[in-house]
């Protein structure tokens, strides 16, 4: 993806029955600006030109096709995630990223 594309991804507001996903994927080779999709019945991720297209603007267009939809956001991770990731951090911090070895530690 270079500098001048973005990545998106939308959520249907329903599920898409084939036939609708079917007939959507041939309304979206037509838009100009999408270099590439990826089209499930729940989710659309759209890698697009910036100069030639907008978030909003191809929210609004698939919307007008017949098929609403949402940006999709990503959940934050959550307590227990965070506690891992930051016990990671601390670890790699600590030990770096060779095998621990009892040898290696110090010994009083």
């Amino acid at each position: 993806m270079s500098e001048y594309s973005r990545k998106v991804k939308y959520k249907f507001n329903k599920l898409l029955s084939d036939d609708e996903a079917l007939d959507l994927r041939i309304q979206l080779s037509g838009i100009e600006g999408i270099e590439a999709y990826s089209l499930t019945n729940e989710f659309l991720d759209i890698d697009f030109i910036i100069f030639k297209q907008s978030e909003k603007s191809l929210l609004q267009r698939i919307g007008r096709l017949g098929h609403p939809l949402q940006v999709y956001k990503s959940k934050k991770p959550g307590f227990f995630k965070n506690f891992i990731n930051n016990l990671a951090k601390s670890n790699k911090e600590s030990f770096g990223t060779k095998k621990l070895d009892c040898c290696d530690l110090k010994h009083d």
